[in-house]
C-alpha cells in the first residue's frame, strides 16, 4: 500500500504521506527470505499478475481498472507496465472531476473522482447526504454482534 519505487525496490510512502527515508523493502525481504523479492503497489501487482497469468497473456496493450476502496488503473503498453516519472501513473482516482466540490481528498486536492466513485467515496457521500440506510454494514454488523448494543460503526441497533 502506498507509493513504491519498483525499480529500486523501495517503499516511499504510506498512502500519499511521505514516511521519511525510503525503506529498501525488497532488499530486506530478499535477505530475510533468501530468495529474490520485488515490491509494487496493489494495483500494479494485480496488473503484473494479469499480464503473466491472466488474460493479459493474450494482449500487448490493456487497461486494468480497479474500483474498490479507492480508484486506480494499471496501463500496459507493449507488454510493459506504465509507472510514470513519479510512480503515480494510474492514480486516476485523484483527477479532479468536480471543481465545485470542496470535500478534501486524502491527496489534498478537492473534487477527486475517488471521493465519489470508490467504496470509500460512496460511504463518504451517503454519510454526507444523511443516507446511512444505504450502507450494507449496518445490518451485517448488527447481526454479527448479536444485538448487544448495535453497530459500532454507525450506532444502528
Amino acid at each position: 500500500m502506498g507509493t513504491v519505487d519498483n525499480p529500486r525496490g523501495e517503499w516511499i510512502a504510506l498512502g500519499h504521506e511521505p514516511t521519511g527515508a525510503p525503506v529498501p523493502l525488497a532488499a530486506m525481504l530478499t535477505e530475510r527470505l533468501g530468495i529474490p523479492a520485488y515490491i509494487d503497489n496493489d494495483v500494479r501487482s494485480a496488473v503484473t499478475a494479469e499480464l503473466v497469468l491472466g488474460c493479459g497473456k493474450y494482449s500487448d496493450n490493456f487497461i486494468y481498472l480497479n474500483v474498490g476502496t479507492g480508484l486506480a488503473a494499471g496501463f500496459v503498453i507493449n507488454r510493459q507496465i506504465l509507472r510514470g516519472a513519479n510512480h503515480n501513473a494510474g492514480e486516476i482516482g485523484h483527477m479532479s472531476v468536480d471543481i465545485r466540490n470542496r470535500d478534501a481528498c486524502i491527496c489534498g486536492r478537492h473534487g477527486c473522482a475517488e471521493n465519489t466513485v470508490s467504496g470509500a467515496g460512496f460511504t463518504h457521500m451517503v454519510k454526507k447526504y444523511g443516507r446511512t440506510d444505504l450502507l450494507l454494514h449496518r445490518c451485517a454488523a448488527a447481526v454479527y454482534i448479536g444485538g448487544t448494543g448495535g453497530c459500532r460503526l454507525c450506532g444502528h441497533r
